[in-house]
């Protein structure tokens, strides 16, 4: 990127404004940053890795830009975990 950091991230990776990594050239900006180049090389790790942010935008900062993350979020502290059909009428 245009700050000299490099993300190595996988091509299905969401972006934050709801792109993903494959969609990226050269050129392109990503969260104010513009991309000096794009290079693609095979993953030969055996599981690819990724943060479950703590936040309400499912977002996490990488190298200095917002990107999104790949993982469910959970429910807000104050939601059940059961559907509301589970609850009867109280």
């Amino acid at each position: 990127m245009s700050n000299g950091r490099v993300l190595s991230i996988s091509p299905s990776h969401p972006t934050a404004d709801g792109r993903t990594f494959a969609d990226l050239a050269n050129g392109d900006v990503l969260d104010g940053m513009v991309i000096d180049s794009v290079h693609r090389t095979r993953y030969t790790e055996a599981y690819t890795y990724d943060i479950l942010p703590d936040s309400d935008s499912g977002t996490y900062f990488a190298g200095t830009v917002q990107i999104g993350t790949t993982l469910a979020a959970l429910p807000a502290a104050n939601q059940s975990l059961e559907p509301a059909h589970a609850w009867g009428s109280r």
